[in-house]
């Protein structure tokens, strides 16, 4: 982390009051550590050579100025409680974490030390800090799994989302604004909004109870729902999504519940369209079932007559060869249609 030892010395030795160039000032411009010196009302009176280049300023422009005005909002209370201590007890014990604000805008992470020092007569805090690189690359590392959060999310075509079950505040993922198609850039709609106005008039309440429910036993739920949508042209289409609402704990006590939402419009659909097909399937069935049925009745009327002149001829002085011939293929025939006949019996398709 940051140098001790650079620290004690320059807060031990009357290093800025050095009329001429020193060692300890070469040390203290060369030094790889965020350095300055506050007033006793915490403006700039100093800034090293190092906090210039990793912040963006330049010394004309800070000097005299507020030091607290580069410190992220969040951290400002913590710092300064640091400073005062420092002020009044001669150092801080222990440092301390903060955001400060960079030239261009953006805030980075370091961690101060501060000290009571004699600058140029005048009682002044020392603060030697140094960028904690550490705490930026998990902050890399978060700004990457957030990122394949997001086109996991976009590609799974799922959304996650987050309500203070107090103060009803909530908090939605890029993926969630996606499902609504509403630009991410909008404000996070409210659950009045979701349930009045996008939801199924008859899944509005079973959301509200749901939810109502995780409070209540702090286990999960898990339903159905029908998201209504609109194009650019105003034609309204139902999205179906699937969500899944868990508590979260804190102190044993359910302060937020958070839900994930799956988009199975497709998986619906697909469903319906099986269905369909089912049950033309089971019409088209019944059209073949009543088709052999009836040519079953119509074939047994001929093979009758047949297999009857195939008799009659066999009393009289007729060609046996021929009658061979036509009795074979007037049997054959018959028993085709008594396969067909089973067939439909098995089936339940023809009453014996």
């Amino acid at each position: 982390m940051w140098n001790r030892y650079l620290f004690a010395f320059i807060a031990k030795l009357d290093l800025f009051n050095m009329e001429t160039t020193s060692p300890f000032e070469v040390i203290v411009e060369n030094a790889r550590d965020l350095i300055w010196v506050y007033e006793e009302d915490a403006t700039y009176s100093y800034v090293s050579r190092y906090f210039m280049e990793v912040l963006g300023y330049e010394a004309v422009n800070v000097i005299g100025h507020s030091a607290m005005q580069h410190v992220h909002p969040d951290d400002r209370v913590r710092l300064q409680s640091k400073f005062n201590q420092a002020l009044h007890e001669g150092t801080s014990k222990g440092s301390v974490e903060h955001r400060i604000r960079c030239g261009n805008g953006e805030y980075i992470w370091i961690q101060s030390r501060l000290s009571v020092i004699d600058f140029k007569g005048k009682t002044c805090v020392l603060n030697i800090a140094r960028e904690l690189s550490e705490m930026a690359e998990d902050q890399r590392r978060i700004a990457e799994s957030e990122s394949s959060m997001r086109d996991a999310e976009f590609i799974a075509k799922m959304g996650s989302w987050r309500v203070n079950m107090e103060t009803m505040e909530n908090w939605w993922s890029m993926g969630n604004f996606n499902l609504y198609e509403l630009p991410e850039s909008s404000q996070t709609p409210g659950v009045d909004y979701v349930v009045n106005e996008r939801l199924h008039k008859d899944d509005g309440p079973k959301v509200l109870e749901a939810m109502k429910d995780v409070v209540r036993t702090g286990k999960a739920k898990q339903l159905r729902l029908r998201v209504s949508c609109s194009d650019s042209n105003g034609d309204i289409r139902t999205k179906h999504v699937l969500t899944r609402i868990k508590p979260f704990l804190v102190d044993g006590k359910v302060q937020e519940v958070a839900g994930t939402n799956l988009d199975i419009t497709e998986l619906v659909e697909a469903q319906f369209k099986l269905e369909e097909q089912y049950l033309a399937l089971i019409e088209l069935n019944g059209s073949i079932s009543k088709f052999a049925f009836k040519n079953t009745h119509e074939l047994r009327g001929p093979l009758s007559a047949i297999l009857g002149l195939i008799n009659l001829m066999e009393t009289t002085d007729s060609r046996p060869e021929y009658l061979q011939f036509l009795k074979k293929e007037a049997l054959a025939l018959d028993q085709v249609v008594r396969d067909i006949n089973e067939v439909l019996l098995s089936e339940g398709k023809l009453k014996p």
